[in-house]
């Protein structure tokens, strides 16, 4: 869990680039699944760009000081989603199909996120 205040509101940047290299292995799990459950995969793809619009417009919608709490809040989010692909990621004793069922649970979990967040 993050905690980002102004005064190191930087170190996004490699918050930020250890996201894009779970990103890089995430993607590399989608592609290996991608025949074996396409639908899912698109519906957790379509899923994540919604969470990222959610939670961007939280921001754009917020005053200026709300947004290091607004950061913090958005980077463990992330970072939480990710956390439960990357558990299966490397795991190769899990099948193409049961992480294809994995992916139903990140999609609802990704759901209740979006809910949570959403604007009022």
């Amino acid at each position: 869990m993050y905690n980002l205040k102004w005064y190191n509101i930087f170190s996004l940047v490699k918050i930020r680039r250890t996201q894009l290299e779970d990103e890089e292995k995430i993607d590399k799990m989608i592609t290996n699944i991608k025949n074996t459950c396409p639908d899912l995969v698109i519906e957790y793809l379509l899923k994540y760009r919604e969470l990222n619009r959610v939670l961007s417009d939280k921001l754009y919608n917020s005053d200026f000081y709300a947004y290091p709490d607004i950061f913090t809040s958005g980077v463990n989010i992330v970072n939480e989603e990710y956390s439960k692909v990357l558990m299966i990621t490397d795991n190769n004793l899990i099948t193409n199909r049961e992480k294809c069922n994995c992916f139903k649970k990140f999609i609802s979990s990704m759901d209740k996120s979006i809910e949570k967040n959403k604007s009022k």
